[in-house]
């Protein structure tokens, strides 16, 4: 009983936040700038589910090869329910927001995030690292005119 006990407090432990540096920030340039939302659209991500599903399936055929042709067609059926159905857990949604920003210095970009926690007109906090995060900041700090892309100086 007491390495159960003792297993679920490390993995506790192991859970906490820590407020230092993402270690995938390392050896990467990390740029901060604040932006506008012009607007957020939604799309649609791809996903790689059928391909599993057609690799899962062939696969059940090949490892039934040595049975009937029903045996071939369950593991056909078998291999690409599996496959189709881990894919879809691993990706998870295929629902996102692509955010439209501008920037003083960066001009016009996009973002593609799977909230939608900022809302259009919103001034952000824009962080490049090894990943790029957008938080939510103080309207004074986007209180520039934006610039639209091709537009002379």
């Amino acid at each position: 009983m007491k390495p159960i006990i003792s297993l679920l407090a490390i993995t506790l432990f192991a859970g906490c936040t820590s407020s230092g540096i993402d270690r995938n920030d390392t050896d990467t340039i990390i740029k901060q700038y604040y932006a506008k939302v012009d607007n957020i659209a939604h799309v649609t991500l791809a996903s790689q589910t059928q391909s599993a599903m057609a690799i899962g399936g062939a696969a059940g055929v090949i490892e039934n090869l040595d049975g009937n042709h029903e045996d071939m067609i369950a593991g056909a059926f078998v291999g690409a329910l599996f496959s189709g159905l881990v894919m879809s857990i691993v990706e998870g949604s295929d629902q996102a927001y692509q955010y439209h920003l501008t920037a003083e210095n960066e001009h016009s970009f996009s973002i593609v995030r799977d909230n939608n926690s900022i809302k259009p007109g919103q001034c952000v906090l824009v962080r490049e690292a090894y990943k790029v995060t957008i938080n939510a900041a103080d309207n004074q700090h986007c209180q520039f005119k934006p610039q639209p892309i091709g537009h002379a100086i």
